[in-house]
């Protein structure tokens, strides 16, 4: 439904950190507030079968980088205009009133850092690339304490074994970790075959997102969650956040001294003092975590989609 806007007052108000401006607009007719109200916030529409686009909040006309975050809405006069008096009980509170126009109080703030990205892009999703393109990212840096077995150790100059068992003798190695979780927006749907199958598994591919890299064996999938959410239009759509654990440690992995990156394959052997894959006695191909190419693979618009691709592609099943 058309309408007219008139600008009736703005207030701008900030200090160093934060600027707002507040907005009274006046719209006519009152019919068409729900349809203003979603062009001032923004809003979610299906294109296609499974394509959501986000249709981005209205920006302030003199500060471009604020978008309005809320609004308020009150009629302006007889708001019982063409409403069915005759209605009783819950006729009547479904009966729909009319006036003449209303005023509508917008603010403007400058946009969350968090989904500043995710903004900018559209919020629409063709391919697996585009989704990491939007989606938000969150990392923690850490470093875990590993007992090192004293019996294995001694000391440099005196030449002599560390002491069992004693605290003040114990050896500790540091093992750096990163928790990287992302979360993806208004998915159409979730790839539930995709997240039953890749739990667990790491990267057989080098693991790109965003212009970062990870080797191949350092990225395992370990926890995954969804919300449903309803847009501000009432559609439906879901959050996908997964949470992956990146184990990036540098150390000797084969005898000689030969460095690279460890992988979640490995595990430390105190007698050799490197770090060795571990198989399974019947079955010496199996490792530890299994790729997550070799666990699944779907064709999807004539394309073979793999891996951890099929975590962020949107028509994945």
């Amino acid at each position: 439904m058309a309408y007219t806007v008139v600008e009736v007052t703005r207030k701008t108000s900030g200090s160093w950190a934060t600027l707002q401006v507040v907005r009274t607009l006046q719209i006519a007719p009152y019919a068409s507030e729900p349809e203003c109200i979603a062009d001032l916030l923004g809003y979610v529409k299906l294109v296609g079968r499974r394509r959501l686009v986000r249709v981005l909040p209205a920006r302030d006309p003199y500060y471009r980088w604020l978008r309005c975050t809320s609004a308020e809405s009150a009629p302006i006069g007889n708001l019982l205009k063409g409403t069915n008096l005759a209605a009783t009980g819950k006729l009547q509170l479904l009966a729909r009133g009319t006036a003449d126009i209303a005023v509508i109080n917008a603010t403007y703030t400058p946009p969350n850092v968090d989904t500043d990205d995710y903004d900018r892009s559209g919020g629409s999703g063709g391919n697996e690339n585009t989704e990491k393109e939007i989606a938000t990212e969150t990392w923690e840096f850490s470093g875990r304490n590993r007992p090192l077995p004293n019996q294995f150790l001694k000391w440099e100059f005196t030449n002599q074994p560390l002491a069992a068992n004693i605290s003040e003798t114990q050896a500790w190695e540091i093992e750096p970790h990163i928790d990287y979780r992302v979360t993806r927006h208004m998915c159409i749907r979730k790839p539930t075959q995709a997240i039953l199958k890749l739990l667990g598994t790491i990267n057989k591919r080098v693991f790109n997102i965003r212009g970062e890299s990870y080797p191949i064996g350092t990225v395992r999938l370990d926890t995954v969650s969804a919300s449903r959410r309803t847009s501000t239009q009432g559609f439906p759509f879901t959050e996908v956040t997964y949470g992956f654990s990146i184990f990036p440690l540098f150390d000797t992995i084969e005898p000689g001294n030969v460095v690279d990156f460890v992988t979640w394959n490995r595990r430390f052997d105190p007698i050799e003092a490197y770090w060795q894959r571990i198989v399974w006695s019947k079955r010496p191909t199996r490792r530890l975590h299994r790729f997550d190419d070799d666990m699944l693979s779907q064709t999807i618009g004539g394309r073979t989609i793999s891996g951890f691709d099929l975590l962020y592609h949107p028509a994945a099943a």
